[in-house]
């Protein structure tokens, strides 16, 4: 639940998208501990989500400057302003 509220706080606005970008990192999470754990079925679709929500993550440190810390992303997640 952590990484997928922080990943969605990093990329989205407090509001419905980031809520649901939360959900569906939460899903690709169980996709990747699926296939982690032997599923053969994983491929395809959940590849090609996972691939393009790295590439989010990426273009925006990119264009941050750099990788949030942990404090910053708590700061997202919570709305902290300091």
């Amino acid at each position: 639940f952590r990484v997928s509220s922080f990943i969605a706080a990093y990329l989205e606005p407090p509001g419905n998208v980031r809520r649901e970008l939360q959900k569906t990192v939460a899903k690709m999470y169980d996709v990747r501990s699926a296939a982690v754990h032997g599923n053969p079925k994983v491929v395809g679709d959940e590849v090609l989500d996972s691939y393009d929500l790295l590439r989010r993550v990426i273009m925006k440190a990119i264009e941050s400057g750099g990788i949030p810390s942990r404090d910053d992303l708590e700061s997202l997640l919570f709305g902290d302003k300091g």
